[in-house]
C-alpha cells in the first residue's frame, strides 16, 4: 500500500510537469515579447520546482546580463539589465565553460565574494543550468533557495527542460529583431 501510494504521488507530479511544460511551450510558440515570456516560463516553473528566487542571464560578449526574473521583488528594478563579467569565480561561469546544470549546496561557503552582499544574499542553496541551442550557449537559468542543501538532480532535470524552451524562445525573439533590423535597413534604402 505504501509503495502504490508512492507510485501514485510521483505518476501525479509527473503530470504535473508534463502541464506545465505543455502551457510553456504554447505561451513560447505565441510570444515573442521575451520579458513577458520569461515572467511567465519562471512562474510556471515555480510550480514544479520550489524556489525562491530565479534569474535568466543572458551571455554577451564575455558578460552575462540579467533579462528575467522572479522573486526578486526588493530589488526587481535593479536586477533586469544588471550585467556582470564572466571573469573571477562565480557559478554562472562554471554552468557556462562546462554547459552542464550545477548544483551548489551553499552558495556562501563556496561563493562568498558574490552571495554575501545584496542581492543575492538571501541565498544559499543554488542551481544554475545552460540555456543551449545546438552548440550555442546563450546563457544561464538560475534558481535559489534560502536553505542549504535545498535542490536536487531531479530538480536540475526539470530546470533544464524549462531551460531548453527558453534557449528556443531566446534563439527566435533573436532571429525575430535580426529580421526586423533587416526590414527597416531596406525600408531606408528606399
Amino acid at each position: 500500500a505504501i509503495e502504490n501510494a508512492r507510485l501514485f504521488e510521483l505518476e501525479q507530479q509527473r503530470r504535473r510537469l508534463a502541464d506545465t511544460l505543455r502551457g510553456v511551450a504554447e505561451t513560447i510558440s505565441s510570444q515573442l515579447e521575451i520579458d513577458e515570456l520569461l515572467n511567465v516560463v519562471l512562474q510556471e516553473l515555480k510550480k514544479v520546482v520550489a524556489y525562491d528566487k530565479a534569474a535568466v542571464e543572458q551571455f554577451e560578449e564575455n558578460r552575462l546580463v540579467v533579462i528575467g526574473g522572479h522573486g526578486w521583488e526588493e530589488y526587481s528594478q535593479q536586477m533586469i539589465g544588471l550585467s556582470f563579467s564572466m571573469e573571477g569565480i562565480n557559478p554562472s561561469r562554471v554552468v557556462i565553460e562546462t554547459q552542464e546544470p550545477l548544483i551548489v549546496t551553499d552558495v556562501r561557503q563556496e561563493y562568498e565574494a558574490i552571495f554575501s552582499a545584496p542581492p543575492y544574499n538571501r541565498i544559499r542553496s543554488w542551481l544554475g543550468v545552460p540555456l543551449t541551442y545546438g552548440t550555442n550557449v546563450l546563457g544561464v537559468m538560475t534558481v535559489g533557495s534560502s536553505q542549504i542543501g535545498f535542490f536536487s538532480q531531479e530538480d536540475a532535470d526539470v530546470v533544464s527542460t524549462f531551460a531548453n524552451q527558453v534557449a528556443v524562445a531566446l534563439q527566435n525573439a533573436g532571429l525575430f529583431n535580426e529580421a526586423r533590423q533587416q526590414v527597416r535597413q531596406l525600408a531606408a534604402l528606399t
